[in-house]
């Protein structure tokens, strides 16, 4: 029989000195895949970076070189963040036990999101300008031993959609997750690429921010709810209904929707009020 889930566990973690300074519309909270290590790109006060927070350990830890550091993102193992560098515009990985930081490649826009493959591939997205999603490329990849990039979605003017953002690479390396961003009013929709074919199709309309996570389920924000629908992984297909699992997770803007939220494989959840 299966074994029963662990006992429910919730508490707040103290960011130190000060609540931390939102660099929105960035995502700016990552976890490892066990869930054993957070990194917080946020400002407290005096030091503005990437921050890390083992499990084990409790405290905050501030990464050196990282002061311009945006979208970051953890490699499979943990060993590694990856991070998009506002200053020099470039997408670069630093190891997380200390180091100089390494430049993967030179992005043309600035990224909103990026997520690693265990095939060393970095799968990211551009468009996002501060002042609000401006017509992007769409989805990327890269080496993340450095390279040219390749495009691999270009979003569809005549549906019409503006930009595709927050990739997540699913189990496998098959499918990717993303947001599909509309014009105006036009809200947002999760779609999930096949790599193989190069072909993507939309399974739910007004969410953004898609995960999946090791129960089967697909995680997704919708009016600053998190919400939980089961998720076929072979047919890369959704099998149920959705249910809401955590309210008021923030977002960065209504339209936007760049939800402040992290989720391991085990399913250790993080996300900012």
């Amino acid at each position: 029989s299966p074994a029963s889930p662990p006992p429910l566990q919730r508490f707040a973690i103290n960011f130190p000195n000060s609540h931390p300074q939102s660099d929105l519309p960035y995502l700016r909270v990552a976890l490892s895949r066990d869930g054993a290590r957070m990194v917080l790109a946020a400002n407290n006060g005096q030091s503005r970076g990437l921050y890390l927070r083992n499990r084990d350990r409790g405290d905050f830890t501030l990464i050196d070189d990282t002061a311009s550091a945006r979208v970051p993102s953890f490699s499979p193992d943990g060993q590694w963040v990856g991070y998009y560098d506002q200053s020099s515009g470039e997408l670069r990985k630093i190891a997380v036990e200390g180091g100089s930081p390494v430049t993967i490649c030179k992005v043309a826009t600035p990224v909103s999101g990026a997520s690693w493959a265990t095939d060393e591939t970095l799968v990211f997205a551009t468009g996002l300008e501060p002042s609000g999603f401006e017509a992007g490329t769409g989805l990327m990849r890269v080496s993340t031993n450095g390279g040219e990039p390749e495009v691999l979605t270009k979003p569809d003017r005549g549906q019409p959609e503006t930009s595709h953002q927050f990739p997540s690479v699913l189990p496998g390396g098959r499918g990717v997750l993303f947001t599909i961003t509309a014009e105006g009013n036009g809200g947002t929709r999760i779609a999930v690429l096949d790599r193989p074919s190069g072909k993507w199709r939309v399974l739910l309309e007004g969410g953004s921010g898609g995960e999946y996570v090791g129960s089967g389920h697909l995680l997704y924000v919708s009016r600053n709810t998190l919400h939980a629908v089961p998720f076929d992984l072979d047919r890369l297909e959704l099998t149920g209904a959705a249910v809401p699992l955590v309210d008021d997770v923030a977002v960065a803007r209504a339209g936007a929707g760049a939800p402040q939220y992290a989720i391991s494989r085990a399913g250790t959840l993080v996300y900012a009020r």
